[in-house]
């Protein structure tokens, strides 16, 4: 039983930090990719990495949600 607690613990610690670490390059990315747009369109507007990491996280949230609803 005590084994299992810690396996458990450590699946759930490491699933986390993967969901964590795969936010973060997403963000990393989508802001890059912003400021390419950012460089050739002044109308777009630059984002920091925070306003990248919220967007891309509300994306994947809504992106979870969708497919939860169109399984049913």
């Amino acid at each position: 039983m005590k084994n299992d607690l810690k396996t458990l613990g450590t699946a759930a610690l490491v699933g986390f930090a993967l969901s964590v670490l795969g936010l973060v390059v997403s963000a990393y990315v989508v802001m890059i990719f912003v400021g390419m747009w950012h460089g050739h369109n002044d109308a777009i507007p630059a984002l920091g990495f925070v306003d990248a990491l919220y967007g891309v996280g509300l994306v994947s949230i809504l992106t979870a949600l969708g497919a939860s609803v169109r399984r049913d």
